[in-house]
């Protein structure tokens, strides 16, 4: 069976390997949350998450939105809304590294032949780079050898719950061999990382691999 990859691990290590040493106890548990499958989503989550629904399934709710941000909410929620797109369509590739496969694996908020998108909310907004940095488009990219993607970012303030903005963030594959090249480096180091840590190694084999 192959084991599983996924960019939300990736990101989970990335953050324990570089954040300061008064969050590394923090960061070492939500990793071995991943690894082992709890699900404790804060308010924030939820609200995100209930809010992408409401934005993919519901009636369109542009007139809930602050006159100056109408324009770029009609702008945003008609790419996600463009002919022939599909909600939660699964992304994934097989690969082989030392004779052992892998999967490559997300779900595409939505996608289009030509398109993906990805549907974020935040309190927090840090900058394109803040996305542009992780590895969720170029997975997702290399899986399906779509070639743009966009996240658009629903910016909201944390202390009324208002939206206060909307980010469009455009990511292109000049060269899928060279993003190849650049994503298994990356699952290779991923795997190396979890084989230093008994438990984490432990965690990822029998509890993220459910199956083995």
């Amino acid at each position: 069976m192959s084991l599983l990859m996924t960019p939300t691990l990736w990101q989970s290590i990335d953050w324990l390997q570089k954040c300061p040493d008064s969050w590394k106890k923090r960061a070492y548990t939500s990793l071995m949350d991943t690894l082992t499958r709890k699900w404790n989503p804060t308010k924030a989550i939820e609200r995100g998450i209930a809010y992408e629904k409401a934005i993919c399934y519901g009636e369109n709710p542009v007139e809930k939105v602050a006159d100056d941000l109408k324009e770029k909410f009609t702008e945003a929620y008609n790419l996600i809304h463009r002919e022939g797109g599909s909600f939660q369509k699964v992304a994934k590739k097989i690969v082989d590294v030392d004779d052992v496969e892998f999967i490559l694996y997300g779900k595409l908020d939505v996608h289009f032949p030509d398109l993906i998108i990805d549907i974020k909310t935040t309190g927090n907004y840090r900058g394109k780079s803040s996305y542009l940095n992780s590895w969720q488009h170029r997975v997702y990219c290399m899986c399906t050898r779509i070639p743009d993607f966009k996240f658009i970012v629903y910016e909201f303030d944390n202390n009324s719950g208002m939206l206060i903005d909307i980010h469009i963030i455009d990511y292109h594959v000049d060269d899928f061999a060279m993003l190849n090249e650049e994503v298994m480096h990356k699952l290779v180091s991923v795997r190396d990382f979890l084989r230093t840590d008994k438990k984490l190694k432990e965690a990822y084999l029998h509890k993220f691999n459910r199956y083995n």
